[in-house]
């Protein structure tokens, strides 16, 4: 058996190393909500474009979580639209082979 301090030491080590990471002081012209919405809203062709040419699909740096929440948002968003463009395609199929 392996002795429990050793094993806390083994766990806590990464958790101590990513305590030491600087972040950039706060900017009120970074990245907001609205920047977070449309950056999600086009990451799945901004995805694709990526292979192509050297573009980032998310802000850095921006204001924190609402950037986050609006790009989460809009992932999450364009996905539906992906999901509603693709439905027919995907229940003829099944219906046809069912």
């Amino acid at each position: 058996m392996t002795n429990p301090a050793k094993r806390y030491l083994a766990l806590s080590a990464p958790g101590m190393l990513v305590a030491c990471a600087a972040q950039p002081p706060a900017n009120p012209q970074a990245a907001g909500f609205l920047a977070g919405l449309f950056h999600g809203l086009i990451a799945l062709g901004a995805v694709v474009a990526e292979l192509v040419f050297p573009l980032r699909i998310y802000a850095y740096p921006n204001t924190g979580w609402t950037y986050d929440a609006g790009f989460i948002a809009g992932l999450c968003f364009s996905f539906l639209i992906l999901a509603i463009a693709l439905m027919p395609r995907i229940g003829g199929f099944l219906v046809r082979w069912h």
